[in-house]
């Protein structure tokens, strides 16, 4: 299995279906379905750098640079679809937990002078490895102020 796995997902906003897809990272988008779930998240943030720079006159400003020590965990009532496209999806039930932990670097800026903007590059660690085969490299971008 590769260390790094590639994948690129835009999710759009739509009304929900009958079935309700949920996300957690370090697996791919849209991998657990069901119509009951918990989730948790746990994160440390720490900052690393307060950089306060821009360019002149460009429109851009960087703020500040942080990092995060993260674990998240879901349980769904309903199927999650398998790392082989192959296979049929399998039953989940709200005592199963699916885990992962991973690290992340945080770039907070402002464009255009007004529009708050935040890259985030993260390394996730899945700890179920019938749903995802290895670790992922992911890159978010976070548009707005909240």
């Amino acid at each position: 299995t590769a260390l790094f796995k590639r994948e690129v997902y835009f999710a759009f906003a739509e009304a929900d279906d009958l079935n309700p897809q949920f996300v957690l990272r370090g697996y791919a988008h849209a991998q657990f379905f069901g119509r009951s779930l918990w989730n948790t998240n746990l994160e440390y943030r720490f900052p690393i750098s307060k950089i306060e720079k821009g360019s002149g006159t460009d429109a851009y400003f960087f703020k500040r640079l942080s990092g995060a020590i993260i674990a998240d965990g879901l349980g769904v009532e309903g199927s999650g679809l398998t790392s082989d496209p192959a296979a049929p999806p399998l039953a989940l039930n709200l005592n199963e937990g699916i885990w992962n932990t991973g690290i992340e670097l945080k770039l907070e800026s402002t464009i255009g002078y007004v529009l708050p903007m935040n890259f985030i590059l993260g390394y996730y660690i899945p700890h179920s490895p019938a749903y995802a085969s290895g670790a992922q490299l992911g890159l978010s971008l976070q548009i707005g102020g909240f």
